[in-house]
């Protein structure tokens, strides 16, 4: 395994833009009376949790499959090779022909 690959960390969800905007305005809001504002301050706090939740949740899932790829990748190395490749030369035939009948058009 990679001894580079980073390990998630929990982030602060007031460090990201949507979420620290919806910080902001809770914290705008705070001294706003009323049952009406009250209720939706609340709904607030409870999705930026269950983002939050979500988020974490996900980073999970996608560092566990990035090192089964990486374990998978040191077991079958020349697999792993023949693959990228493979991915290369078919991503090369596209751009090829794509610029050849871009040029072909004069577009």
């Amino acid at each position: 395994m990679n001894p580079n690959m980073k390990t998630p960390t929990k982030r602060n969800t007031a460090d990201d833009t949507l979420a620290g905007e919806a910080l902001a305005l809770m914290n705008a809001t705070a001294e706003m009376a009323g049952e009406r504002v009250g209720e939706i301050r609340k709904r607030l706090a409870a999705a930026l949790e269950s983002g939050g939740e979500m988020v974490d949740d996900l980073e999970e899932k996608v560092l566990k499959k990035a090192k089964e790829t990486d374990k998978a990748i040191h077991r079958n190395p020349y697999e792993a090779l023949g693959i990228a490749v493979g991915f290369g030369v078919v991503i090369g035939a596209f751009i090829g022909c794509w610029s050849t009948r871009c040029a072909s058009t004069g577009k």
